[in-house]
């Protein structure tokens, strides 16, 4: 087994090692992603800018063509005499200022695109921050009914951890009484079956208050006499009456004796 072990451990530090070397290469293929993203995002960006340029340069030849070819129909116009009564140079001093005019508004045109294409509109602008607004106004509501819920359950737990605290001292008391009370007395056997059991079972028996069973066999004068003696004191007085009364009737016991049945009075006795 050991063997096996030892060939199986073997065999995981060796995937262990081509698994390190797999990550880096990775790592160093994710690096030279990155360099290439990073270099191709600049080569982005310079043939965008060239792009701009370009077509920058575009507009500005398109519109030198349109201007020159405006000027030969302005020039052509300007040999066609009796062309509506007006004057050629007033109409082609009016249509090149027409097309500077165009010109400056189509670039500012494009200008105002290229500024504020990527621009709300302002309606929807404040529509969303006034929808920001209620949704902070919502979330700070929210926090506050979370950090009083919070409160809350901390001063929960601390009272559920001073009543667990108490329940345990409660218990570890109740133990402790257990193991050191005296068991509560059965006056029941102080009876026996039927009423004649002696008067020292009940001293094996225990004690306790008048409540219980009482031993009315034990004390001349039956139950009744018993709760007369017992009415308002504690077990420890109760031992008290319950052995002077014990100690009575065997006092009583010893001044009465049998004698044989069938004897003369005076028989036995010494001349």
């Amino acid at each position: 087994m050991r063997a096996e072990e030892r060939h199986e451990i073997s065999l995981l530090k060796k995937e262990k090692m081509n698994l390190l070397k797999l990550i880096d290469r990775k790592n160093e293929e994710k690096i030279s992603l990155q360099s290439q993203v990073t270099k191709l995002r600049k080569n982005l960006a310079e043939e965008y800018l060239h792009y701009l340029s370009e077509r920058d340069a575009r507009k500005i030849l398109i519109a030198d063509l349109n201007e020159l070819r405006y000027q030969r129909e302005d020039m052509s116009l300007a040999q066609s005499p009796g062309i509506w009564g007006e004057d050629p140079v007033k109409l082609t001093l009016a249509l090149k200022m027409t097309r500077q005019d165009l010109t400056r508004t189509q670039m500012e045109l494009n200008t105002m695109k290229a500024n504020f294409g990527d621009v709300v509109p302002r309606r929807d602008f404040e529509m969303q921050e006034k929808m920001n607004k209620d949704l902070q106004e919502q979330l700070d509501s929210l926090r506050a009914s979370y950090e009083e819920v919070r409160k809350e359950h901390e001063i929960l737990m601390q009272l559920h951890m001073s009543t667990l605290k108490e329940r345990d001292q409660f218990y570890s008391e109740l133990q402790e009484i257990q193991r050191t009370s005296t068991p509560r007395p059965d006056w029941s056997k102080c009876e026996g079956e039927g009423g004649q059991q002696g008067p020292g079972s009940c001293s094996r028996a225990g004690l306790d208050s008048s409540s219980l069973f009482p031993p009315a066999d034990v004390v001349a004068g039956g139950s009744e006499r018993w709760k007369m003696l017992a009415e308002g004191k504690n077990s420890d007085q109760l031992v008290d009456v319950l052995l002077e009364e014990i100690g009575s009737g065997l006092l009583r016991e010893k001044d009465f004796f049998p004698g044989l049945v069938g004897e003369a009075p005076g028989a036995g006795l010494g001349p």
